[in-house]
Parts: structure tokens; sequence; C-alpha cells
């Protein structure tokens, strides 16, 4: 009997997002950062007035707030890694997002007046700004972010 063929795999998105360590590197230095910041505090700080029986009553209310505003600042900074930024729309679902450069147009291109787009940022020549690497048209405080390989 002979062995079946096997189909090569194509790896996901999600793994090829946690490929390279390196991009790591800013997240591991943030948590380093606040752990840090947390111990010292924690240990420096809030053990002393505890151990102080004259002062008990404000070290658990200072320990209090302090524990809760570090809880929240480390929800929100787990969210916001693992949210998606969103993307631009692809040529299939809006076709208006989509950069064809001038020789393909037959040099013709429209102004910015005529398809009524009001946009803030622009290149210098009046020309809505695109991305060369997704070759799509990039709305305003768009830019191609290198470690999603997409504008966000």
């Amino acid at each position: 009997m002979m062995p079946s063929p096997r189909l090569p795999t194509v790896p996901s998105q999600q793994n090829e997002r946690f490929s390279e360590g390196a991009k790591f590197l800013p997240v591991a230095f943030v948590v380093l950062v606040i752990c840090g910041l947390y111990t010292i505090y924690s240990c420096y700080h809030i053990w002393p007035l505890l151990t102080n029986w004259q002062r008990q009553g404000e070290a658990a209310e200072q320990c209090l707030v302090f524990n809760v505003l570090t809880f929240l600042l480390v929800t929100c900074y787990i969210r916001a890694m693992l949210m998606h930024p969103g993307t631009i729309p692809d040529k299939s679902d809006d076709p208006d997002w989509e950069f064809i450069p001038r020789d393909a147009r037959g040099g013709l291109q429209a102004s910015l007046e005529d398809m009524m787009i009001p946009l803030k940022e622009t290149k210098r020549s009046g020309d809505r700004r695109h991305c060369k690497w997704c070759a799509k048209y990039k709305p305003d405080r768009c830019h191609h972010c290198r470690i999603c390989r997409t504008c966000i």
C-alpha cells in the first residue's frame, strides 16, 4: 500500500503573527517596567506602611487603590495588544480603495474634489495617499505596519 501524499500546509495568520521573536521585545520591556514599578512600590512603600500599626488603615487604602489601578492598566494593555487594529477594505468589498497607478489608468486620475472624499492628509500634489506595499489608498492617519504587514 502506497502512503498518501502529504499536502503542504499553509501557515495561518495566527502562526505568522507570532513567528518573529524580536517583535516581542517592546512588549517584554513594558511588562518588565510594569512588574518592576509594582514590586518597588509594594516593597518600599506599601510594606513599610503595613508594618506600622498606626498607619495600617492608610496602607490598606493605598494598597487597594494601587492594585485596582494596576489591574486596570494591565487589562487595558493586554486588550490593546490582542485587539486587531482594523484594515482598509479589500478591492472586492469596496473598489474605491484600490490604487491604480497613473500609467494603468491611461493618464486619467480623478481629483479629490470630483470624488467628494473629505481628506485631511494628501500628497504635496493634492493626490490621495497610497500604500506601495498593499496597493490601496490610505485614509487619514493610516500607515503600513511592518509587524502586521498591512495598513492599519
